[in-house]
């Protein structure tokens, strides 16, 4: 189509070109409007831009006052931003009207939100961060002192009788993590070799990161955080709904405040949320039935563990025959081509696995068509790995909560014989931390969470296919990884992998003992340098 000067001023302000069929939005373009233009594919033979152009027209038809094609150009122009942004609102609610309300939800998925959300506790953020579709990125405890920061309580509990307790309590844990802190960062800089390292600030990143690993099981889960956070606007309703009936006072506040920021971006979209209690499996009948069972509780773990609760049969061969259906070569099922390579035999078996994973090269995945059966685990991890593991949100993930009654971990690097006061410092501050939890617990449970650490165990099931297995134990077995984690990546492969003898060579752990992330900070600083002598 050929447009007129006003129309391609205004076309090229919202798109990467006026004449090609591929073509992007660019940062102009609502997020609420694109969703719906986009939706517009299946009720119109129109292109995008030229429905971009027809809605405008539209508006002038039903209310004359509505901005023309040619003001919006001239806006543009002129960068008269207030004006434009006025347009493109009343563009999207003019097309809510048939979009949204006509029940084309599916036009939120087409949308995006992103929220900043700041001042919050570490047991917020996990929960904040339990949806499987969100993107998420929070403070790392590797390199801000987060003893620096105030704590966060739930306002239910800074108005009971418990309030000024739970502020007493949590002052004299971060005073001990302070000095845990400082103990270590002396220890590992007088430990680590200073000559093994290319640069002063690569060492002393090292030191500090090692020491910031260590401190971190003494964090209490009340302690401040921040997060970014990236949703699909479906999933940013179904997770608010979720979160505004929340038992957690703290939550309920924060998912008010994102609802009423979103809705300021987003009205056709967001404006109708509301708290769905369904959604929250911490309430509701479920929960009764769950205490009357008489189940016995588990004894307090003195070390994470793991063990394999479930996984389906036939895991591998499926894995192999889904591969080859991938090929196009074979006219028949998954299933057909499952049953006649176990018919063709091991060796054949080996060839196709050779065949599936040796060309694979050093950035790439194992193939999407793995991505077949389930496998799931039950585990007993400090709260730390924990929240660093969840980052996934592959296949099914359990929620894990922050307890005293499994015991809590004690890091490695405290048995070192210079560590022996240090081990038994850490001792002492978890020791107070779980008793006061155990007696907040028994009044108010829900805010008993807040007074356990990073380093109190927690009960936690997870389930995955056998492509998004390999992805977490490759990565999470990294050398640069913190302990507590890769060791649980570690076991993950050992109880899967003669469930898949043929495919088993082809993964790519990382079984080194290496803690020190040298390796990995001298590449960092590498590039800082790279970067400063480029601006």
């Amino acid at each position: 189509m050929t447009y007129s000067t006003s129309q391609e001023v205004l076309l090229r302000h919202f798109f990467t070109n006026v004449d090609k069929d591929v073509y992007c939005a660019t940062d102009a373009m609502p997020m609420a409007l694109w969703a719906f233009l986009e939706g517009g594919y299946s009720r119109s033979q129109a292109s995008m831009r030229d429905r971009f152009l027809q809605i405008f027209e539209e508006m002038r038809e039903k209310d004359e006052s509505s901005p023309s094609v040619e003001e919006m150009a001239d806006a543009v122009a002129a960068s008269r931003l207030p004006q434009l942004d006025g347009a493109l609102n009343k563009a999207s609610a003019f097309m809510s009207k048939w979009a949204v309300e006509y029940g084309h939800n599916s036009l939120k998925d087409s949308s995006v939100d992103r929220f900043a959300i700041e001042g919050v506790s570490q047991r917020a953020a996990k929960l904040l961060e339990h949806s499987q579709l969100g993107a998420f990125q929070e403070k790392s405890t590797r390199y801000l002192d987060f003893g620096k920061d105030d704590l966060v309580f739930s306002q239910g509990l800074l108005d009971s009788s418990w309030g000024e307790e739970a502020k007493w309590q949590g002052r004299q844990m971060m005073v001990a993590y302070r000095e845990f802190l400082d103990r270590l960062k002396a220890h590992f800089e007088k430990s680590l070799p200073r000559k093994e390292f290319k640069t002063e600030a690569a060492w002393k990143r090292t030191a500090h990161a090692r020491a910031f690993d260590v401190a971190r099981y003494m964090l209490p889960c009340s302690v401040r955080t921040s997060l970014g956070a990236t949703l699909p606007s479906r999933e940013t309703e179904r997770h608010i709904a979720a979160l505004l009936a929340s038992p957690h006072d703290e939550i309920r506040q924060i998912a008010a405040l994102m609802r009423d920021e979103a809705v300021k971006l987003n009205p056709g979209l967001l404006k109708h949320v509301q708290p769905n209690t369904y959604l929250e499996r911490t309430l509701g009948p479920m929960v009764e039935v769950a205490g009357s069972l008489g189940l016995s509780h588990p004894v307090q773990a003195s070390e994470p563990s793991i063990e394999l609760a479930w996984i389906s049969p036939d895991l591998e061969i499926t894995a192999l025959a889904a591969a080859l259906s991938a090929t196009e070569r074979l006219p028949m099922g998954v299933g057909h081509i499952r049953e006649g390579l176990r018919k063709a035999g091991p060796e054949a078996i080996a060839r196709v696995a050779r065949a599936a994973l040796e060309s694979r090269g050093s950035w790439d995945e194992w193939p999407k068509e793995f991505a077949v059966g389930q496998i799931g685990f039950d585990m007993v991890l400090d709260f730390g790995a924990w929240r660093d593991l969840q980052r996934h949100r592959v296949g099914l993930q359990l929620r894990a909560r922050p307890t005293s009654f499994l015991g809590y971990s004690i890091p490695e690097e405290l048995h070192e014989p210079t560590l022996v006061d240090t081990l038994d410092h850490y001792r002492r501050a978890m020791d107070r931390a779980s008793e006061f939890h155990a007696r907040l617990f028994r009044e108010r449970p829900f805010d008993a969470d807040y007074v356990a650490c990073l380093g109190h165990h927690c009960a936690w099931t997870a389930a995955m296919d056998l492509r998004q297995w390999a992805y977490l134990v490759e990565l999470r077995s990294g050398a640069s990884g913190h302990t507590s984690y890769r060791r649980i990546a570690h076991q993950m492969a050992r109880l899967v992998m003669p469930h898949v003898p043929n495919l088993a060579p082809y993964l790519r752990v990382d079984w080194t003992g290496e803690t020190d992330r040298r390796v990995a900070e001298e590449r960092t600083q590498a590039k800082l340098a790279k970067a400063l002598k480029g601006a």
